[in-house]
C-alpha cells in the first residue's frame, strides 16, 4: 500500500491461474432404420475472465442417443458499468427422443450484495412442444417465469473446495398457457404454476488429504395440469450417480449425498459415496 495525490493505493502481486475449460468425446453408434450409423458425443467449453473483464462464456452440447439432444449457452456480465449489477443471459435446447422438445430462453439481473452473497431477478421463457401428436404425457404449452434466487457462497476456492458451503434458494411464479390440442375436458387454457428448489453443499477438511463433501438438493412444482416435459430431471453424474442422465421426471423431490474425497494432487481426487432420494411423479 502507498499514498499519492492524497488518496491509497493497494497493490497486490497475484499470481495467474488457468480457469478455462475444454473437453469432449465423439462415437458412432448404431443407426436408425434409415441410416446404418449415427454420431454420438459430448463437448463442453467454459472460457472465464474474457479480455480479463470477468465476464464468462459457457457452451454445452450433448447428444445421449441417436434421437436426443441437448444444448446449453450462458453468458455472464458481472459489474456493468462498474455497478454491483450483473447481467446473465442462457438458452437451453432439449430434444428427448421422438417425445418432446423443449426451449427455454433466461434472462436475469444479479445483484452482488455483498462479495460472497448474490440476488438475482430473472425472467424465464419456456416452451414445451411434443412430437408424438397421440401422445397424452407430454403437451404443448408456453411458461411466461418470474423470479428470485438467493446465492451464498462461502467455499475457500471455487475450484475443489476442501472447505465452506454453497447454498442456493430459488422461487418463481409464472403463467402457463396450453396450446388447444393439448387440453382435455377438464383443463384450464391459463393457469398459474409455482416452482421452488434449494440446494446446499458442505464442504469439511479433515486429517490428511480426506475431504467430505455433504450435498442436498430439493424442487417442488405446483400446477393444475403437468406434463412431462414440465418437469424436473434428476438422474446422472450431477445428480444421482448410478443411473442415466435425466433418468427421472418428479414434481417433488428431495435428494441427500454424502462423498468422501481423498485428494493426492491440489485439484485431483478419488471419491467414495452415498446417496439417497424421495421423488414424486406426476399425474399426467
Amino acid at each position: 500500500m502507498y499514498f499519492a495525490l492524497q488518496k491509497a493505493k493497494v497493490e497486490l502481486e497475484i499470481s495467474k491461474r488457468k480457469t478455462n475449460s475444454f473437453d469432449g468425446i465423439i462415437g458412432l453408434v448404431p443407426g436408425t432404420a434409415d441410416r446404418s450409423s449415427d454420431v454420438n458425443g459430448e463437448f463442453n467449453l467454459q472460457l472465464k475472465n474474457l479480455f480479463r473483464t470477468g465476464k464468462s462464456f459457457g457452451f454445452h452440447w450433448k447428444k445421449i442417443t441417436t434421437q436426443t439432444q441437448q444444448l446449453s449457452v450462458n453468458y455472464e456480465h458481472p459489474y456493468v458499468l462498474g455497478s454491483p449489477l450483473g447481467l446473465e443471459l442462457s438458452f437451453n435446447q432439449l430434444k428427448e427422443g421422438t417425445l418432446f422438445s423443449n426451449r427455454q430462453l433466461y434472462f436475469g439481473f444479479n445483484y452482488y450484495w455483498q462479495p460472497d452473497v448474490q440476488l438475482s431477478f430473472f425472467y424465464e421463457n419456456k416452451n414445451g412442444n411434443r412430437l408424438d401428436d397421440t401422445s397424452i404425457e407430454n403437451g404443448d404449452f408456453s411458461l411466461n417465469n418470474y423470479g428470485v434466487e438467493l446465492k451464498v457462497n462461502k467455499l475457500d476456492i471455487p475450484v475443489s473446495p476442501k472447505n465452506g458451503y454453497l447454498a442456493v434458494l430459488t422461487s418463481s411464479i409464472g403463467l402457463k398457457n396450453i396450446s388447444t390440442n393439448s387440453l382435455n375436458g377438464t383443463d384450464q387454457k391459463k393457469t398459474n404454476q409455482y416452482q421452488f428448489s434449494a440446494g446446499l453443499s458442505t464442504y469439511y477438511s479433515v486429517k490428511g488429504n480426506s475431504v467430505f463433501h455433504f450435498r442436498a438438493s430439493g424442487g417442488l412444482i405446483e400446477n393444475p395440469r403437468l406434463f412431462l416435459n414440465d418437469l424436473f430431471r434428476i438422474g446422472g453424474l450431477q445428480s444421482l450417480r448410478g443411473f442415466n442422465e435425466n433418468f427421472f421426471f418428479a414434481t417433488k423431490y428431495a435428494l441427500a449425498n454424502v462423498e468422501w474425497q481423498l485428494y493426492f494432487e491440489e485439484t485431483s481426487y478419488l471419491f467414495s459415496y452415498l446417496s439417497k432420494t424421495f421423488k414424486k411423479t406426476a399425474n399426467v
